[in-house]
């Protein structure tokens, strides 16, 4: 099972979001994240919902926290400017 979580920051606060990132349901990124896990989540699908599209470069600081955070492999998406992200 992989859990897909939309992630952004706004004027409210940084946090996890639904209804294509305009609703957030928490801010609690681990804690969002272990729940994953302990459901039977076996893979996390995290997406910068500030940085897709726009070609900034991947959220690094955003990446080390989930995988400091779970035990199962992370998958980040929004930002890619290039191969040279993905290395």
């Amino acid at each position: 099972v992989i859990a897909g979580f939309d992630y952004r920051k706004s004027w409210a606060g940084s946090g996890f979001f639904t209804h294509s990132a305009e609703k957030r349901f928490t801010k609690d990124l681990a804690g969002t994240l272990k729940s994953a896990v302990t459901a039977g989540a076996g893979e996390i699908f995290l997406m910068d919902a500030d940085r897709e599209g726009c070609r900034v470069g991947i959220n690094i600081e955003l990446l080390d926290t989930a995988v400091q955070n779970v035990q199962i492999p992370v998958i980040i998406s929004g930002g890619a400017r290039n191969f040279d992200d993905f290395k």
